[in-house]
């Protein structure tokens, strides 16, 4: 899931030092059933990056960079995007302005109803802004990923002549391979980034069979057998629908959420899965909140509209390790004030 525009450019240099032309390039994503998006995630979850297209062949997190900086008043807002590809097209309407009197808010979005990678960059930025960064997701990851190694390829002299999506023949002969970051490292990138693309690539990973494609439900199947046989939790009690949370089919409570707290603690996988969660302060969803507690925190965000909940360990002073988990929702407008609560509640127990 962590696969690169720079791992994607190296295959392509190895790859033009052995042929001189390639007449099909076919992007296989059949490792993975063809439903890319979760049941339950909202409709109009759109172009955001935390609801990317769930697939088998990823790059950039099937995700274009947008960075943005402000020039000159009552010019376009100067764009780079990464990656550059003739695959999305790209009209700018924003312009700088000179302060924020009458400010039209900036947005970047996609063509998401009508299944295009069509972006459309409305607004206004204040010429003294600093540069920003905005990621949006795109339509048919693999033909995104497919193009660019194309374009990667035609940089270094290899012409393609026909690009597609597809199933390669089972006596296809590899050439080249890419080893992955470690489990540990893209757990760790999942848990501070609170990457939900990550989370779900692992899911249909652990469903994935000989005969069948990986998929959400044997993937999850697997998960609560695991919980049931090992972590001795009553599956009967939850119900879960995608792997990172995105959907609003998934039901638990609190007591789950420690239970299994409590038994990987006791467990052989202690160290590497608290190293895996941030802490206050740390760069991830922790980077603004409980900085004066530091690492005596470990711990993971979980947050939809109208939901937001803390879950984790806290290191307290007079106790020692102590699972904990806050399930807060049903309520409407800013989360900050329950995160604000959820951070009172988690100093008050480490100090303790």
């Amino acid at each position: 899931p962590n696969f690169s525009l720079n791992n994607l450019d190296s295959l392509a240099k190895l790859v033009s030092l052995s042929f001189e032309t390639i007449d099909t390039l076919i992007a296989d994503e059949s490792t993975f059933d063809s439903n890319q998006f979760g049941p339950g995630w909202m409709w109009d979850e759109g172009h955001w990056w935390h609801a990317a297209p769930v697939n088998a062949l990823i790059l950039n997190d099937n995700c274009v960079d947008f960075f943005i900086q402000p020039k000159t008043i009552g010019e376009p807002i100067n764009l780079e995007i990464i990656p550059n590809t003739r695959y999305i097209k790209v009209i700018n309407n924003s312009y700088t302005v000179s302060d924020s009197l009458n400010l039209k808010k900036f947005s970047i979005n996609r063509d998401w109803r009508n299944q295009t990678n069509n972006f459309t960059i409305l607004g206004n930025k204040v010429q003294s802004s600093l540069i920003d960064t905005l990621k949006r997701n795109i339509h048919n990851p693999a033909l995104f990923t497919a193009t660019i190694f194309a374009e990667r390829l035609s940089h270094y002299k290899v012409p393609i002549k026909h690009i597609k999506t597809g199933k390669t023949h089972r006596s296809a002969t590899p050439h080249f391979k890419h080893l992955s970051k470690s489990l540990l490292q893209i757990n760790q990138n999942m848990m501070h980034e609170s990457d939900n693309l990550t989370a779900e690539v692992l899911t249909k990973t652990i469903g994935s069979l000989d005969s069948i494609p990986g998929n959400w439900k044997t993937g999850l199947k697997t998960i609560k057998s695991i919980l049931a046989d090992s972590a001795k939790m009553d599956t009967n009690d939850m119900k879960l629908a995608d792997g990172s949370g995105l959907s609003r089919y998934n039901l638990s409570s609190a007591q789950n959420f420690t239970h299994f707290l409590d038994y990987i603690y006791q467990s052989q996988y202690r160290d590497s899965f608290v190293s895996s969660m941030p802490f206050g302060g740390s760069e991830g969803t922790l980077k603004e909140r409980l900085i004066e507690i530091g690492p005596d925190i470990r711990a993971k965000t979980g947050s939809l509209s109208g939901v937001n909940c803390l879950s984790g360990y806290i290191f307290s002073k007079r106790y020692g390790p102590l699972a904990f988990s806050i399930l807060i929702n049903g309520y409407t407008g800013s989360s900050l004030p329950y995160k604000q609560l959820q951070d009172k509640i988690v100093t008050l127990l480490r100090n303790y």
